[in-house]
């Protein structure tokens, strides 16, 4: 049991060192409540959250997939700023060739898309372009879709919606 100088001291250092975040729960949120209240050690869990977001975004996040000619196409988060645009490099694995794009956000992908494209890189179908390009746009820069959802909507589209899509965003010359 600790003393009544030892409980001064720590309220003390407690009051002058530490700092205290409050989180509120909506009750449309329960479901996210209940499962930090699951926790044996909530504080212990957020903060390991937390360690991870941060070492992953010093890291970057990254995505490959194969092109039809060009081996491993690769791009990866260099940067993000509070505004939500992000710095990202593109690489295309056959040849080394790299760009990158300051601040992209999703409407930059088009741009990204054309560049491999100028570059030779082949798709194996309409639909792999679109994947990558909505993956790529939603789930990487603006975080506002999942690899599920993406995979979702491309199943969904027809030969002829995807064919449609790839000549309006990059027609062929």
């Amino acid at each position: 049991m600790p003393s009544e100088a030892q409980k001064r001291a720590t309220a003390k250092y407690r009051k002058e060192k530490e700092v205290q975040r409050v989180v509120r729960f909506s009750p449309a949120e329960s479901e996210l409540l209940g499962y930090l209240d699951s926790k044996p050690n909530r504080m212990g869990y957020i903060k390991s959250l937390i360690r991870a977001d941060m070492e992953e975004r010093k890291m970057g996040k990254k995505y490959e997939f194969e092109s039809a000619n060009k081996g491993t196409i690769e791009f990866v988060i260099t940067g993000e700023y509070v505004d939500g645009g992000k710095d990202i490099e593109a690489r295309i694995g056959a040849t080394d060739e790299s760009r990158e794009w300051a601040e992209a956000d999703g409407g930059t992908v088009d741009e990204m898309f054309e560049w491999l494209i100028d570059k030779g890189v082949e798709f194996e179908s309409a639909r792999g372009l679109y994947f990558n390009t909505q993956y790529v746009a939603s789930v990487m820069l603006d975080g506002d879709a999942t690899q599920q959802d993406i995979l979702r909507s491309a199943g969904e589209k027809t030969d002829e919606d995807l064919a449609k899509w790839r000549e309006f965003w990059y027609p062929e010359d």
